[in-house]
């Protein structure tokens, strides 16, 4: 090989490195993996440095009331017209309010948090099949922004994993459906909720219900707390409580309290053991 051509071909090959240094690079950070809840942030680096979004991360906001503001998400899939269901499945707002509040306050500003909700159902009485919702959120002008890519959508038998489903901001959701506005929650087509996180109607949790006759209600739903329970001390949650429960029970609520915050159980766990500290004071109104 002559001196020139090893001369052109170091010069390309220098290039190339040089090139593939400043590429841009998608980054992925697990939050949360187990059989039913995935999270991870995902953002772009150019040159090795994180690509500025201009997200509002990181962002705190309360399990309890992150859960309140999934609950009201309603939608209707396919062509229905008429029907409209949850997007969040009832059994996993509180644990998908627990990981979306961590996944917030760990995010920076070039990371949104893409995410994996998987649900078994039994088919028929005879065999199991699995749906999948997916979506990605970012925080932006205090509202939560929420881009729903599945709905309640059937995995493939075979699928491998979730990868395949991974959701994209810049691309069309993969299924039709219609996202429904309701207080604290407006729309952004195609595929988007966003939601006014702070709004009051987010203390409680409800769900929307139509009547016989068409009415648009709300309706209490089955949860553990509402934000007022999470936000607060135990001594401090019900104050006509404390006078009557036992100090071994209140230093046990103190306990779960300072675990819960420092993010030792989850929400989940932190209202169950707290239902059973109270249920088993001698002094409880519940006895």
């Amino acid at each position: 090989m002559r001196p020139l051509q090893i001369c052109s071909l170091l010069l390309m090959l220098c290039t190339g490195i040089s090139t593939s240094g400043c590429a841009t690079h998608t980054t992925r950070h697990l939050v949360q993996d187990d059989e039913k809840i995935r999270l991870v942030l995902r953002g772009k680096t150019h040159s090795g440095e994180p690509i500025d979004r201009g997200y509002a991360h990181p962002l705190s906001i309360a399990p309890a009331r992150m859960a309140h503001a999934l609950a009201r998400i309603d939608v209707r899939l396919g062509d229905d017209k008429h029907g409209r269901k949850p997007a969040i499945p009832t059994e996993l707002l509180y644990d998908l309010g627990d990981a979306l509040s961590r996944a917030f306050a760990k995010a920076d500003s070039s990371q949104e948090i893409v995410g994996w909700l998987t649900e078994t159902r039994m088919k028929a009485g005879l065999f199991h099949e699995k749906r999948l919702t997916s979506f990605a959120a970012y925080a932006k002008d205090e509202k939560i922004y929420i881009h729903f890519d599945r709905i309640d959508w059937k995995i493939p038998e075979h699928a491998a994993d979730e990868d395949p489903f991974e959701p994209q901001l810049d691309q069309k959701p993969a299924m039709t459906f219609q996202l429904l506005a309701s207080e604290g929650i407006g729309i952004a087509p195609p595929s988007a909720v966003v939601i006014d996180w702070q709004n009051e109607a987010f203390r409680t949790p409800s769900r929307v219900q139509i009547s016989p006759t068409g009415k648009v209600q709300r309706r209490e739903i089955l949860m553990q707390s509402d934000e007022d329970e999470t936000q607060k001390p135990s001594s401090e949650i019900q104050p006509e409580l404390s006078g009557s429960l036992s100090p071994d029970t209140l230093r046990k609520l103190a306990d779960l309290e300072a675990a819960r915050r420092e993010g030792k159980i989850s929400e989940a766990e932190y209202q169950s053991q707290r239902r059973q500290t109270l249920q088993a004071d001698p002094g409880s109104p519940s006895k």
